[in-house]
């Protein structure tokens, strides 16, 4: 092998290296978000749960479901947010899943419709020490915006209020 193609093997590592490391850092930024003028979900509009919320000493992770009533369609611009007890707002990386046949039955139950809800399911996650956040006496939200509806829908994370 030529010295060229060991340097050339070497810089691709450090520079992978390098990329996950910044993907890693992007996913864990936790960028400040403006709540002004978000008002809380109005009642009967909106049905969602907490499936899982796990708190250790350097990750948050959450999962759950939430759908706004006869929409279907996925969401694109809503995601999870964590209003720290200073009252600063961050936001964590959020994805959006479709659903199981299960989960499909749960949310039908709860809104009472046959409404096919594509993408109900959201996960998000956060390495606090990266992000420097302290979660104590953190609020965990979801923030809803689909066109012009803005909405907080409060998620309840028992592990917060340790």
């Amino acid at each position: 092998m030529s010295p060229w193609a060991g340097i050339g093997i070497a810089a691709c590592a450090v520079g992978f290296a390098l990329f996950y490391l910044g993907l890693f850092r992007r996913d864990n930024a936790a960028p400040p978000i403006d709540l002004t003028g978000v008002a809380p979900a109005p009642a009967g509009q909106f049905f969602f749960h907490l499936d899982h919320c796990r708190v250790s000493a350097h990750t948050l992770v959450v999962r759950g479901w939430a759908v706004r009533k006869g929409h279907s369609w996925p969401l694109t611009h809503s995601q999870v947010v964590l209003r720290l007890a200073d009252g600063r707002a961050v936001g964590l990386d959020t994805a959006w899943l479709g659903q199981q046949l299960a989960l499909a039955r749960a949310i039908h139950a709860r809104t009472g419709d046959q409404v096919v809800y594509y993408a109900p399911r959201f996960a998000a996650s956060l390495n606090t020490s990266v992000a420097r956040i302290d979660p104590a006496g953190a609020r965990l939200l979801l923030l809803w915006e689909q066109g012009p509806v803005r909405a907080l829908l409060p998620l309840d994370c028992p592990a917060l209020a340790r």
